[in-house]
């Protein structure tokens, strides 16, 4: 999954009631939704820090920028430097910002967000009988040991243990090299 843009999305959705806690009240929530656009499916995330540094030192307008300046270029820098970023690599690739878990959250989130709608479609595959699906992949992305599909592990066993069905034999085998790594995981 190669990444390809964040767009940040500020939205501002009014109560059904008014909202009272000993920091005032909100008649209208306001929240930073952030879409990661990979090659791949996109990811959402959400921040949830407040529209003003009440209840924390984050709110949404530094949320917004330390994203923009800070997470995102690193998440990019990361992606550069080691191969495509998976859900278990984000910690890591933002670990150099201090603080801001809200605004680190969303991005961890809209990661995690692109990853599982490919375990989703890789769990639906009993019910698409009769489909076929083709998903055209560079090759360190199922090789490589510490930046590829085999650092993702969940979703690799996923692949071993579910997908293939061992009682037969592929047709298609023949045609992708998936299969050279996935005999090792057995």
């Amino acid at each position: 999954m190669k990444l390809q843009a964040l767009e940040l999305i500020h939205v501002a959705m009014p109560l059904v009631s008014p909202f009272r806690t000993s920091f005032g009240t909100e008649t209208v929530r306001e929240a930073l939704l952030l879409r990661l656009a990979t090659d791949g499916p996109d990811g959402w995330g959400e921040c949830v820090a407040g529209t003003e540094p009440l209840y924390s030192s984050e709110f949404l307008v530094a949320s917004a920028a330390v994203i923009t300046k800070h997470l995102w270029p690193r998440l990019v820098a990361y992606e550069r430097g080691h191969g495509p970023v998976a859900p278990a690599h984000v910690a890591q690739a933002l670990a150099p910002v201090k603080g801001h878990p809200m605004a680190k959250a969303a991005v961890e989130m809209a990661v995690l967000d692109a990853y599982e709608l490919l375990r989703q479609l890789i769990d639906a595959t009993d019910d698409l009988v009769g489909m076929l699906v083709v998903a055209v992949i560079p090759p360190d992305l199922v090789s490589d040991e510490k930046r590829g599909l085999p650092s993702y592990a969940a979703l690799q066993l996923r692949v071993a243990d579910e997908v293939r069905d061992r009682r037969r034999t592929n047709p298609f085998a023949s045609l992708v090299r998936l299969d050279v790594r996935l005999e090792a995981v057995r």
